[in-house]
């Protein structure tokens, strides 16, 4: 039985192309930089700058708490330095677009979001960046509305 050439070329890449990673991260004040791994590819009328960029471990425990994965961008001769220094990156919103490929190739607009903010800058190196990242509602501030017991949902409680 002979295997198809097309399934030997796959198992020889370093990174299947099943699904792809779009990153948006929204800057403070301003400006969003659009990132994925590898090549450059336009998907929905924006451009994903090629560059390398891993995002850690993503789960959740079965009393639905959320891990803070961490976000390394390759920092390429200094390139992003100054926007740490400039604290642009603090309380940055991270973006990420889960895309079939042959959805990115086609333009079609399937995806799965997942979205964090950035907690803090964990490593700063002139070859890389690392964020950890947490989701909107972990954080130290983040406050959840109290449940107002009041008539005429409960009537049996009286205001006086």
């Amino acid at each position: 039985m002979s295997v198809p050439s097309e399934h030997l070329e796959e198992a020889q890449k370093l990174s299947a192309d099943g699904l792809v990673d779009l990153f948006q991260i929204h800057l403070n004040p301003t400006g969003i930089l659009y990132l994925k791994l590898d090549d450059t590819k336009t998907w929905q009328g924006k451009t994903y700058e090629g560059i390398g960029i891993k995002m850690g471990t993503v789960s959740r425990s079965a009393s639905e708490e959320a891990s803070r994965p961490t976000l390394q961008i390759l920092n390429y001769d200094g390139l992003f330095s100054s926007f740490v220094r400039q604290g642009v990156f603090e309380k940055a919103m991270i973006l990420r677009y889960r895309v079939l490929s042959e959805h990115v190739d086609a333009d079609v607009n399937i995806f799965q979001r997942e979205m964090w903010m950035v907690s803090r800058v964990a490593g700063l190196k002139k070859q890389g960046i690392q964020l950890e990242l947490r989701t909107p509602s972990d954080g130290p501030f983040f406050v959840v509305p109290a449940r107002m017991y009041m008539p005429p949902e409960f009537p049996t409680v009286s205001m006086q």
